[in-house]
């Protein structure tokens, strides 16, 4: 679940919400909205990666979803629900 390029040492991302729900409907396979987030170690280390990458890279594009922007505080579009805002969303 840490991707390609992870270090083998790094914990495997915990649950932080478990759902049966389906992520999306009409998707070929069984992708759930259980979300997993990392240690503070862990996410450290790939932000470390991730920053490498993006100084090496020549072209850069981000391709993210819905978990980036609810985590941001951003309300979610497929779901409508609301994100309570709390101030700074940084």
């Amino acid at each position: 679940m840490n991707g390609k390029l992870a270090d083998s040492s790094w914990a495997q991302p915990k649950t932080t919400v478990k759902s049966d729900d389906m992520a999306r409907k009409g998707l070929s396979t069984h992708i759930t909205k259980t979300e997993y987030g990392d240690s503070d170690a862990v996410l450290n280390d790939k932000v470390k990666l991730m920053a490498d990458m993006i100084k090496k890279s020549k072209n850069c594009v981000f391709y993210v979803g819905a978990g980036m922007s609810t985590s941001a505080g951003c309300n979610d579009y497929a779901s409508k629900k609301k994100v309570q805002e709390n101030g700074n969303r940084l």
